[in-house]
């Protein structure tokens, strides 16, 4: 599950871009750049080979109705802010857009090996929930000056009801240092799919949206978690809007053709 890194709205630190197969591991080993380039590579091919097979199930077991698509940037950092109800969200949202997407996850799901490799692959990375984690915030800084797209959860963590949580100010901390557009995004549902405690998956087809981006203040001289926090309040009244519009197209019954991606 990501969960917002900056409650306390800490000021990540300047960062080099990190190798995202290999960050974390040791450095200067003889042999070692050969071995990272391979594990890169390895990882890529996983992440795209997941990413086919999941849309194939997606598509032929579930069904999916996805609007807004041409607002995702086809390069470039972005990062896209959803709603989160579910421990599926960064899967289906991962599965639904063409753009490799990387997300943060709790550290404790990197306690297994395996499990934490299989993560790894799918572009998670881990990060404290405990306190402000700022290699977290570091890297995900970075990761979007390299041109990636990340996932955020605005409200930091799941809600158990449709109503939202009081949004965090991560979002908007991690925006305005790197300077890239939010895309507003809306997942509906998505709770049937996966139901909180539950490791069944439920057949249900699967709804979203993706708003116009919303592009960052200019960075000021010194920014405050006031500017943070009202960011993130534009941008979850963003996805707000976005669900009042899917659920009274869902309730109206419209047949408005879906975008889709392939």
């Amino acid at each position: 599950m990501l969960t917002d890194p900056s409650s306390q709205a800490s000021e990540p630190a300047a960062s080099s871009e990190p190798d995202i197969a290999t960050s974390g591991q040791g450095r200067d080993e003889p042999g070692k750049p050969e071995r990272q380039v391979a594990v890169g590579l390895f990882s890529r091919a996983f992440y795209r080979l997941c990413h086919f097979t999941g849309r194939v199930i997606l598509r032929v077991f579930f069904g999916f109705d996805v609007t807004g698509l041409e607002n995702i940037p086809a390069e470039g950092g972005v990062l896209l802010a959803s709603n989160h109800r579910s421990h599926a969200d960064p899967v289906l949202v991962g599965l639904v857009i063409k753009r490799p997407l990387h997300f943060m996850a709790k550290k404790e799901l990197f306690r297994n090996r395996l499990f934490g490799w299989f993560i790894r692959s799918l572009h998670a990375f881990p990060m404290s929930r405990s306190v402000a984690d700022r290699s977290s915030l570091q890297r995900a800084v970075a990761l979007l000056k390299s041109g990636r797209a990340l996932l955020m959860f605005p409200e930091g963590t799941r809600s158990l009801t449709d109503d939202f949580l009081p949004p965090k100010p991560g979002i908007g901390l991690i925006s305005v240092k790197s300077g890239v557009p939010i895309v507003p995004t809306y997942v509906h549902d998505s709770w049937k799919i996966l139901e909180p405690g539950s490791a069944v998956v439920k057949v249900h087809k699967l709804h979203m949206s993706f708003g116009r981006p919303i592009e960052p203040p200019q960075l000021v001289d010194e920014p405050d978690s006031g500017l943070y926090l009202r960011i993130a309040e534009d941008v979850l009244q963003a996805i707000g809007n976005l669900r009042t519009e899917l659920v009274s197209r869902l309730d109206e019954g419209s047949s408005t053709p879906s975008s889709r991606s392939d």
